[in-house]
């Protein structure tokens, strides 16, 4: 895990910086003899870190509305609230659908999907932050190094009975473990107006998120705490 999260900030953060510079695809590309679509492929892989913004904003904004009784979704009984629940579970149903039909097993695509998420709120979205950050203060770009391929049996093991090695993870488990603690108090606090008011409509959308984003990755960052207390 830390040796593919530090290979992936770099990465994204090259590829983002590549994407803000005046040879991007969608100004320089597309003036120049390429095609539209081979500009559109470049251009989905230098912006990918955008994706991430989606996941940290998925990640906090439920969950502190129910800290500050801010209602996001719409209520239960509100026609737009079945829009939410389908456009939730049909990006589910899609995901399973890229991994599952390829030889996949349920099992596997939870540990893709759950990577994806640990990923897409930690080594995604700073890579992409650093180099917007980067490119405001004017730094050089990114540079890249080798790193070690070698599969390690050990990892592999843990890796196939749902555990995450983070040996080394540093700074990229900060934003998981923030993210995480902040959906569960949130989740808490909400299911704790639930029971003092008694009704559940208003909140059971953000109540939904914050209780997946947890499902996903709290077993995760036990792993990371408990590792951490072992070091």
């Amino acid at each position: 895990m830390q040796g593919f999260s530090s290979q992936l900030v770099k990465w994204v953060a090259a590829l983002t910086q590549a994407g803000l510079s005046h040879l991007n695809p969608l100004t320089y590309g597309m003036k120049s003899r390429m095609r539209t679509v081979q500009c559109l492929c470049y251009a989905y892989l230098m912006y990918f870190s955008l994706y991430s913004w989606g996941m940290v904003l998925h990640a906090s904004v439920p969950s502190t509305g129910l800290l500050l009784g801010i209602q996001v979704y719409p209520e239960v009984y509100d026609p737009w609230f079945a829009v939410y629940v389908i456009a939730f579970i049909s990006t589910i149903l899609e995901n399973m659908s890229e991994s599952i039909p390829e030889g996949g097993s349920v099992k596997t695509w939870w540990m893709e999907y759950r990577a994806l998420m640990m990923m897409g709120v930690s080594a995604i979205w700073l890579g992409g932050c650093k180099a917007i950050i980067e490119k405001i203060i004017g730094t050089q770009g990114e540079k890249l190094y080798l790193s070690d391929k070698a599969i390690d049996e050990k990892k592999l093991k843990k890796y196939e009975k749902g555990k995450f090695d983070f040996q080394g993870i540093g700074i990229l488990a900060v934003p998981l473990i923030t993210f995480s603690v902040l959906n569960l108090i949130g989740f808490l606090v909400g299911i704790n107006q639930v029971i003092i008011t008694m009704k559940f409509g208003d909140v059971l959308g953000q109540l939904l998120v914050s209780s997946f984003f947890v499902f996903v990755v709290i077993t995760v960052v036990i792993d990371v705490v408990s590792f951490l207390k072992v070091s």
